[in-house]
């Protein structure tokens, strides 16, 4: 029930042993409070990477203001801020017509830190979708502009999935 959620901090009684990676799924809240770890959580999956896979149709859009993003250039920082420095090869997967605003903004911070990055503009992917160098898959159930503003889902995504959806996105 939401109250036994809220008494435990937003995460899931799924969740099981203390490892990074080792969390079954933790809920996104939007509780009043809350935004931060739950952005946190998210962050630690693109760290230490030297390469990232983003899939979320509406990467580069923004539909207003909502609880986790009050502005466009709140949204677009928090993006922007996802892809640590040590990240040589990106690639992201969005829906064609990207917001204008958000993906120039994007391609002029990213571009400047000498990363390698491939846009792809396509109709076939649902789910949103964190790809490291390692293989390590994470499924938000949200997109990046709606963190904490709706209850979602962050997944881990099983070693054998993730290479299944990897040969999707290379026929893309």
């Amino acid at each position: 029930e939401l109250h036994e959620l809220r008494s435990n901090k937003g995460f899931c009684a799924l969740a099981e042993g203390s490892g990074e990676r080792s969390n079954v799924m933790q809920l996104l809240t939007g509780i009043s409070g809350n935004l931060a770890p739950e952005r946190k959580h998210v962050g630690r999956r693109t760290k230490n990477s030297s390469s990232l896979i983003i899939c979320d149709p509406y990467f580069f859009s923004w539909s207003g203001p909502n609880k986790g993003f009050s502005r466009e250039r709140e949204y677009t920082n928090y993006i922007i801020g996802l892809i640590p420095r040590e990240v040589r090869r990106l690639e992201v997967y969005h829906l064609p017509g990207p917001n204008s605003r958000i993906f120039g903004r994007f391609k002029k911070e990213i571009g400047s830190r000498n990363i390698q990055v491939s846009y792809y503009q396509t109709t076939e992917i649902h789910d949103r979708v964190i790809i490291d160098a390692n293989d390590n898959g994470t499924l938000l159930g949200t997109s990046f502009g709606g963190l904490g503003n709706k209850l979602a889902f962050v997944l881990d995504i099983p070693i054998e999935d993730v290479k299944a959806f990897k040969i999707e996105l290379a026929r893309i």
